[in-house]
């Protein structure tokens, strides 16, 4: 079998350039997920509240699933597929403290969502902010990672920062703004 030159340049050619272009692989927009499979990260929630009320918040719960302190500090974090909203709780100084947040997440991925209104609310009866509930503001879902576990799912861990604008239904109305950070927010479905 005899081969003539130019079939042989062609076939070095489309060689070289199907390796060339097999190893450029194009640059894919991937969600950054951290499989973590023996590591449960410790639920923390930081906050700031300014406005009318002044109040700080700091839950840390280094043992994350159904933790609560023995200050009544709390934290929770709960998606639900069906109505595609993500809902992050949390309760603090000897459970006087109460902060809700809430958002539409039609999937669970890193963004930025828009607060739902009706599911972000603020009280601490320890200092007499009441009847706060969220007029505008965003949260930032930053980082998801999961652990495997034994059963086919898997727990996811949520981290990211929160920036609310809450109201009260006082007369003048009372207005304060939430800025913070969560992170190991354990989510159940």
């Amino acid at each position: 079998m005899k081969f003539s030159t130019p079939s042989i340049k062609a076939v070095l050619l489309f060689t070289l350039l199907f390796s060339v272009l097999s190893s450029c692989k194009k640059d894919e927009e991937k969600e950054p997920v951290i499989e973590n499979n023996d590591v449960i990260p410790a639920a923390i929630l930081n906050v700031n509240i300014t406005g009318d009320f002044t109040d700080q918040a700091t839950i840390n719960l280094p043992d994350n699933f159904l933790s609560i302190d023995i200050d009544g500090s709390a934290l929770l974090g709960i998606y639900s597929d069906f109505s595609e909203e993500l809902l992050i709780q949390a309760t603090y100084d000897l459970a006087l403290g109460v902060i809700t947040l809430g958002a539409a997440v039609p999937t669970l991925i890193i963004g930025t969502y828009p607060i739902q209104a009706d599911l972000c609310t603020y009280t601490n009866t320890g200092i007499g902010a009441l009847g706060f509930t969220g007029v505008s503001g965003t949260i930032e879902i930053t980082q998801r990672s999961y652990i495997t576990t034994f059963i086919p799912d898997k727990d996811y861990y949520i981290s990211g920062n929160i920036s609310v604008i809450m109201e009260n239904e006082e007369s003048p109305a009372q207005s304060i703004t939430m800025t913070g950070t969560f992170s190991g927010v354990h989510l159940s479905e």
